[in-house]
């Protein structure tokens, strides 16, 4: 699986600091035989003060991916690349296609459970 920043990072200047990055666009993408399935998508990133702070010149694409997977979760990391092995899995299966590009249009949705609240009488 392949991870990439997939366009221009979106940066701010936030309580004096400049080239706070705050979006990403991001994608992962599987490749199987001729077929290459790739998911796309943006994360917002919040600034903390309190953080180690990398100057915007000094980014690698490494760092900012992990960012990208720390924003998105572990579980919605394992989402994604499940469903790019899929649909690259899947489409190679065709013996008739040719070196294609699938375009995966998954979104994950975190699980939820709801209850009452606290102070609701039972």
């Amino acid at each position: 699986m392949t991870w990439n920043v997939d366009g221009e990072l979106v940066t701010k200047t936030i309580d004096g600091v400049q080239n706070v990055v705050t979006e990403v666009p991001w994608s992962c993408s599987e490749v199987a035989g001729t077929v290459t399935a790739k998911q796309t998508g943006v994360v917002s990133l919040g600034y903390n003060p309190a953080s180690p702070f990398t100057a915007y010149a000094d980014l690698t694409e490494a760092q900012v991916i992990g960012w990208v997977q720390d924003a998105l979760g572990p579980e919605a990391v394992a989402f994604y690349e499940a469903e790019c092995l899929k649909a690259a899995t899947f489409a190679n299966d065709d013996p008739t296609d040719k070196a294609t590009l699938v375009h995966v249009f998954a979104s994950y949705v975190p699980p939820e459970t709801k209850q009452p609240a606290p102070w609701a009488a039972e």
